[in-house]
């Protein structure tokens, strides 16, 4: 009896092993065979950054909290102001608002070779505690005026409590959702087909985009967003 359960371990992985296969390699691997110049000294468990087994927890979370006074999105259209970060949105503002250093975790610091502070200001990964050019988090979609809940199956989904969080659109262990774009996206997201996951153009009320003044750049000429 002793064998066969020996057998099943060794056939059936961990979840920790299981996390760690897909995040080895990608930008969220900080450990020491990461692909980065910032990763650990030492370290090789890419999981221990984030998680810690055997705690209780939103998603067993090694992050500390973060302690920033966040300036939360801003839009005259929405219907529901966004909120201040929370669920699963404060782990992922643990490294990526630039107060605490990604090597610092609730059970101990680990060396980093890339430095040892915070993701610094001006990096693509560093968000900042000013969120009002962000994408909304941590509100409850009202629905209507162009807006909808994700259908089910969809890979956009909302938290528990029915809450927009970073995780609705990103999946920190999966960098190639979207094959092109990769960024953590849960899936592709050519044709807007991952803003319409939620985004019902054409169906009713106005949006940010619709009435923004500002202008982007094609091939050096600026034009109006509308």
């Amino acid at each position: 009896m002793k064998t066969l359960l020996l057998a099943i371990a060794l056939l059936v992985p961990s979840a920790a092993a299981a996390g760690a296969g897909r995040v080895a390699g990608s930008k969220h691997d900080l450990s020491s065979t990461g692909p980065g110049a910032y990763r650990a000294v030492s370290e090789d468990n890419p999981c221990v950054f984030c998680h810690v087994s055997h705690r209780s927890g939103a998603a067993l979370s090694n992050r500390p909290d973060v302690g920033a006074n966040h300036r939360a999105y801003e839009s005259s259209t929405m219907s529901t102001p966004a909120g201040t970060p929370s669920g699963a949105s404060r782990i992922c503002l643990s490294c990526h608002d630039g107060t605490i250093a990604p090597g610092r975790t609730r059970t101990r610091k680990i060396q980093m070779a890339g430095g040892e502070g915070a993701i610094p200001p001006g990096h693509r990964s560093n968000l900042g505690t000013d969120l009002r050019g962000t994408h909304p988090v941590s509100f409850r979609p009202t629905p209507g005026r162009g807006i909808a809940a994700p259908r089910d199956g969809d890979r956009v989904k909302l938290d528990r409590s029915g809450s927009v969080q970073c995780t609705s659109c990103h999946d920190p262990h999966a960098e190639w959702g979207d094959p092109d774009l990769g960024k953590f996206l849960v899936k592709p997201s050519g044709s807007s087909a991952l803003c319409a996951s939620c985004h019902l153009p054409g169906r009713g009320g106005t949006s940010s985009h619709a009435t923004s003044q500002a202008a982007f750049t094609i091939a050096g000429e600026q034009r109006p967003t509308t």
